[in-house]
């Protein structure tokens, strides 16, 4: 039993982990692009502001969506401990 509390801990630092590399890579990948548009390519071609700007709608969503998987994964973990409680303490 306690084997198997080791490794489900082990898991979600794991998954914690990886959901913040993806997160910092992310970020990065978008202030690179900000500064790309601004000082090597300061004037872009007007049929290409439109691809640019959604890319960059859709890049910020996603970043998004991964705040609310933190904190959802929160809420959840958090009521399933709330659900478990009795049945542990019997």
């Amino acid at each position: 039993m306690e084997e198997r509390r080791v490794l489900i801990a082990a898991q979600r630092e794991t998954a914690a982990s990886f959901d913040k590399a993806i997160l910092t890579v992310a970020s990065g990948a978008f202030t690179v692009s900000l500064l790309f548009l601004k000082d090597v390519v300061p004037n872009p071609l007007p049929n290409t502001l439109w691809s640019l700007s959604w890319s960059w709608v859709l890049f910020a969503l996603s970043l998004v969506t991964i705040l609310v998987g933190f904190l959802s994964s929160q809420l959840v973990v958090t009521r399933q401990i709330d659900y478990a409680r009795p049945i542990i303490e019997r």
